[in-house]
C-alpha cells in the first residue's frame, strides 16, 4: 500500500471539483464547523495536485475557509498515482487524460460513501460521466 506524504498548502491555492455529487445538510455543516474550529482539521484533504482539485474533504475545506483558516493539510496525488489507482481497478481508456478524469472522479464516489449523501441528480450525472469517460 502506496503511504502519502502530508503537506500544508495556502488554502485558496486548491479548489473544488465541480462534478462532486456530495451535499451537507446546514445542521451538519454547523456541528463540523464547530468541531473543527475545537480540533482541527484530523484528516487531511485529497487533493489532485497537477489540477489543484480537491478530491476528498470539500466540507472540511470549506469549513476551515469559513473558520478564516489560510492553509489547510492536504496529500496531494499526481496523475502517476491516479493512474495506479486505475491499473488497480481496471479502468482504462485509449487518453490517459480521460483514464485520470474518471478515476479522479471514481476517489470522489469511494470517499463520498463513508461521508454525507450524495444528491441523486448530481450523482446520476457523475456516474454518466464517468461512463462516457471509460467506455470511449
Amino acid at each position: 500500500m502506496k503511504e502519502f506524504k502530508e503537506f500544508i498548502v495556502p488554502i485558496d491555492s486548491i479548489n473544488p471539483n465541480p462534478w462532486n455529487p456530495n451535499k451537507m445538510d446546514a445542521k451538519i455543516y454547523d456541528d463540523l464547523k464547530e468541531w473543527m474550529g475545537n480540533i482541527g482539521n484530523l484528516y487531511p484533504i485529497i487533493v489532485w495536485n497537477e489540477t489543484r482539485m480537491i478530491l476528498d474533504g470539500e466540507h472540511r475545506w470549506r469549513a476551515l475557509k469559513d473558520r478564516g483558516e489560510t492553509e489547510c493539510k492536504v496529500y496531494l496525488l499526481q496523475t502517476t498515482d491516479i493512474i495506479e489507482i486505475a491499473e488497480k481497478y481496471g479502468v482504462k481508456t485509449n487518453d490517459l487524460n480521460k483514464t485520470a478524469e474518471a478515476v479522479a472522479r471514481i476517489i470522489t464516489v469511494k470517499m463520498n460513501n463513508v461521508r454525507g449523501d450524495d444528491d441523486p441528480i448530481l450523482f446520476a450525472k457523475l456516474m454518466k460521466e464517468i461512463t462516457d469517460n471509460i467506455s470511449t
